[in-house]
């Protein structure tokens, strides 16, 4: 074993590490993970475990992210179109993410004055504006500064066009794609949301300040879409020009790199030459590139929003209107008009990218200074692009102490009507400690201060952590609770799709001890967006997209979007099951992954065929190895699902040790072993989101509000018993019915069937509880598996599956209980407080026998039959395995039409929306 220890800054120096390595070791990879990552995190930092943790209630809701819609071009307007898009499709999202472009940040004054025209230039514009009837009264000094800002927007948006014409191919996940995402959009012919006029007017303004009414009568004329192209041609038609020169000698210039430089290994010729010119000749020139093309060299200069943000109507365009801003109508529109919920807000670690401005008079208060990081020896070897990486350049504007910092701006948010924040560009802060004491020093400053923060301004809990899988952040999540487990979504490169859900599944593998994995947006009218969708329904995250308004695939939405805004939302981190811990599902050409999870009654796998692309340490780049990957099989095994593994092992052992007959059974149906792994009081389980407390693993209650009832307590009705301990019980073995005594048992199938629904085939199949599913799958598909038991109850053998029109199936099901008729045994046993009180007792075959009457008859009695009770969020087509036809199915008390299948026991019930709660309680009547 080799282990290298570093402290981030060449000057902080140690001879000893007390704790440097953990080593733990057992049997179950889940619990040994959720046991020794938060021992880890115990000795190098705060962060709590997961089940410690608040979910925030956002969780449940769908969501969208203004990102890949808008990027930084995002506005009020543009919010308002993606909300009100997805709602005319009948997804409305009740979260949105404003992400990067809310902010006002600003470049360093050197930057700006790269194209400034000739006063020839500027004395023609005001004469064309004299012309066309506009005022020329203004300022001089403000009217020459808006020629100058459009002149160089001019010079960019040639400068763009030239750069996305000559490397449309350069992959988005790449070093030299990322900084090019935006003009990829804006190259998209079939993308409106954004175009290089509105890109460049992004990076080239501050957002915030005033303007006169002649400059921005100017801007007005100069305006492309107001279709006069003379005037924009009179102002700086040579800045265009110039623009689209340097975009051709830039573009040579980024191809140099991209085939020569990127695949380099550290301390090879190319990179040594490229940072001598980078960091030398061509520093300038370089950060000029960022300032002109990316938004990483700006730095905030106000915690509050842009001009974009002055109102609900502000658009893109807004950002040089010099209006103040006014979120706070912005979010209060999204909440009156639009039925959002809850709004989160973007910003960085740093505040902002290249962190903040100390020359901006509402920044000096925090004491910002610019530094110049030296990225360590170890990281310069996984990523040489680290030493031209723009915060390195041009420095990353730092603020010792963010307390602040982040108290100012989470302040302003929260009193906009902002609920949350999503913090990025978390990794980047640590580089910063190598000339300001390290790494971890830094990260745990930050960190201690964002905690703080939110705890303060957004009490439930409400962050996301973002972009920062090294342990200096990792392990200092104290209270936050949510992370995302993987790089971005890259909707160009086609390549990083399969990497993108593998990485989530393993690396949350590691996260989900301590945080919720978020497996990030997608774009539901992508090529692959079904795998992503897939991914999603079985990750126990949060589901967003960030479709462009108007561009949505609403047959996809619909199988993860219920009609109020909410998802069924899996009660578990979605990990990969045991048998794909080690495979390489990215490149063996023959792995299937799987990532299992679990729902209040069912147990679910989603199965994924992602062979065929992967990261390439060599080139630093998602790469296809295999165009065309083969189709794949592989098993879905009941005990993929852990807690089902828990029951067929302690079944099994219990079944040995009574001479092969059943284990015993509990008045909830759940083994004495079942019910040992579920000793948590309601009180915890109400609000502890983990899944492993020392043994107790798998059957804690994860749901903040979309699960249970709220404590985990079964309904009780006096003889209504509870089937809803299949894969997670709702029980913590104390029983609070006065009628506990008269409960019926419930008796799983002698041989501890399991009933299972593949939602791609449509197929339900009946498995031995070691069973399985064979699953065919061509490259880049999915498939879903919804497992549950089959409880034999009054005569009648049933197992609710949910809904099978929604891709997490089970997760559908909120409860699920059972009762005799006992109507079917006349009016003394409907009247009387329980069968004992009649001299009766129910046998396993629901039979009820004794020495009772019946009416006063002393015949025989018949059969007592079952009355299923189901909660079910959603509507559409839910599915069960039935050994019986029912002779009617009601939905909150309205007969709802069903089909049932004898030959495969399959039943299926239509169920409508009939009022307006999200949850409805379905049931199932059998004949007398």
């Amino acid at each position: 074993m080799y282990l290298r220890m570093e402290s981030g800054d060449e000057a902080v120096l140690g001879e000893r590490w007390p704790h440097a390595l953990l080593l733990a070791c057992g049997d179950d990879p889940f619990a040994l993970i959720e046991a020794a990552v938060p021992e880890a995190a115990r000795y190098s930092g705060t962060a709590k475990p997961l089940r410690e943790k608040r979910l925030p209630p956002s969780i449940d809701k769908f969501a969208w992210c203004s990102w890949d819609a808008f990027y930084s071009s995002v506005s009020a307007q543009g919010l308002m179109e993606g909300v009100r898009s997805l709602s005319a499709g009948g997804a409305p999202p009740k979260m949105v993410i404003i992400d990067d472009g809310w902010q006002s940040t600003d470049l360093d004054a050197r930057f700006k004055g790269w194209q400034d025209p000739r006063a020839a230039i500027i004395a023609n514009a005001r004469e064309r504006l004299r012309s066309l009837g506009g005022s020329v009264d203004g300022n001089e000094e403000d009217f020459e500064r808006a020629v100058k800002e459009i002149a160089r927007e001019l010079y960019i948006e040639g400068e763009s066009e030239m750069i996305s014409a000559v490397l449309r191919d350069v992959p988005a996940g790449s070093a030299t794609g990322q900084l090019l995402q935006e003009i990829k959009a804006a190259d998209d012919v079939s993308f409106e949301a954004i175009d290089y006029q509105t890109m460049a007017q992004q990076h080239d303004a501050a957002g915030c300040g005033s303007e006169s009414a002649e400059a921005l009568a100017l801007r007005s004329y100069g305006n492309r879409r107001s279709g006069n192209v003379i005037t924009r041609a009179s102002l700086a038609v040579i800045q265009y020009v110039a623009g689209l020169i340097m975009g051709a000698f830039q573009a040579v210039f980024i191809l140099f790199y991209q085939w020569v430089v990127d695949p380099a290994a550290d301390g090879t010729w190319p990179v040594k030459f490229f940072t001598y010119l980078v960091t030398g000749p061509l520093r300038n020139p370089m950060l000029q590139f960022y300032a002109d093309q990316t938004n990483f060299t700006r730095r905030l200069v106000d915690i509050r929003a842009n001009s974009k943000f002055h109102g609900p109507e502000a658009t893109p365009e807004s950002v040089h209107s010099g209006k103040e801003e006014d979120l706070a109508s912005v979010v209060a529109h999204l909440r009156s008009e639009m039925k959002v919920e809850f709004i989160y807000c973007w910003h960085g670690l740093s505040a902002y990218w290249s962190g903040v401005c100390p020359d901006s008079p509402a920044m000096r208060k925090y004491r910002p200074r610019v530094v110049f990081a030296r990225p360590p020896r170890s990281l310069r070897e996984i990523e040489p692009s680290m030493m031209w990486n723009p915060s390195v350049l041009g420095g990353l504007g730092a603020v010792y102490d963010p307390t602040s910092l982040f108290k100012d701006m989470h302040s302003y948010l929260a009193a906009a009507g902002v609920n949350g924040v999503k913090v990025d560009c978390q990794a980047g802060v640590g580089m910063v400690g190598s000339v300001t004491g390290g790494g971890p020093a830094v990260a745990a400053r930050y960190h201690a201060a964002l905690e703080d923060s939110v705890a303060e301004h957004f009490p439930a809990n409400d962050a996301i952590n973002c972009m920062c899988h090294s342990t200096e952040n990792i392990y200092r999540w104290r209270d936050t609770a949510v992370a995302r487990a993987s790089d971005d979504f890259f909707p160009t490169d086609t390549a990083s799709h399969m990497p993108h859900v593998a990485a989530c599944a393993f690396n949350g593998l590691f996260l989900s001890a301590l945080a919720l994995p978020d497996f990030d947006m997608f774009q539901s009218k992508h090529a692959v967006a079904p795998l992503h969708a897939a991914a999603r329904a079985v990750s126990g995250g949060p589901v967003y997209v960030s479709d462009a308004p108007g561009h949505h695939n609403f047959e996809i939405l619909h199988q993860l979007v219920l009609p109020d805004g909410s998802v069924l939302r899996a009660n578990l981190p979605g990990r990969p099951t045991r048998d794909c811990l080690f495979l390489d599902v990215l490149r063996d050409e023959k792995s299937l992954l799987k990532i299992w999870n679990v729902n209040n009654t069912t147990g679910v796998v989603g199965v994924f065929n992602l062979q065929g692309s992967s990261w390439d340490r060599s080139r630093r780049r998602f790469n296809f190895h295999n165009t065309a990957p083969p189709r794949l099989s592989a098993k879905v095994n009941v005990a993929d699902v852990e807690m089902f593994r828990i029951n067929s092992t302690a079944s099994a052992a219990d079944s040995n040790s009574n001479g092969g007959r059943d284990a015993s059974v509990r008045h909830d149906g759940a083994t004495e072993k079942e019910q040992e792994a579920t000793t948590m009081t309601q009180e915890k389980r109400a609000s502890t989101p983990s899944s492993v407390s020392e043994g107790t693993h798998w059957n804690q209650q994860l749901h903040t509000g979309s699960g249970s009832n709220g404590n985990g307590a079964a309904a009780d009705n006096g003889y209504e018993s509870d089937i809803s301990s299949g894969p997670e019980s709702v029980h913590n073995g104390a029983s609070t019915s006065p009628h506990s005594h008269q409960t019926r048992p419930h008796q799983p199938a002698a041989n501890g069937e399991i009933a299972a629904f593949v939602n791609t085939t449509g197929k339900l199949h009946r498995l031995a509880s070691d069973g399985g599913v064979d699953i065919e799958l061509d490259g880049s598909h999915a498939a879903i598996v919804t497992f549950a038991r089959i409880y034999s109850d009054f005569g009648v053998e049933f197992a609710p599956l949910g809904l099978k029109n929604m891709m997490n199936t089970g997760g559908a099901i909120t409860s699920s209980t059972v009762e005799p008729d006992r109507g079917s045994l006349g009016a003394a046993a409907a009247a009387a407080d329980s069968f004992a009180d009649l001299g009766l007792t129910v046998d396993y075959d629901g039979n009820v026998v004794g020495g009772g009457t019946r009416d006063g008859d002393s015949s025989a009695v018949p059969p007592v039959v079952p009355r299923f009770h189901i909660g079910v969020r959603g509507r559409g087509t839910f599915i069960a395995l039935c050994s019986q036809e029912p002779e009617a199915c009601s939905v909150d008390g309205y007969a709802v039409r069903f089909s049932w299948d004898k030959e495969d026991s399959r039943l299926e019930i239509e169920v409508p929306q009939v009022g307006k709660h999200s949850e409805q309680k379905l049931v199932v009547q059998f004949r007398k």
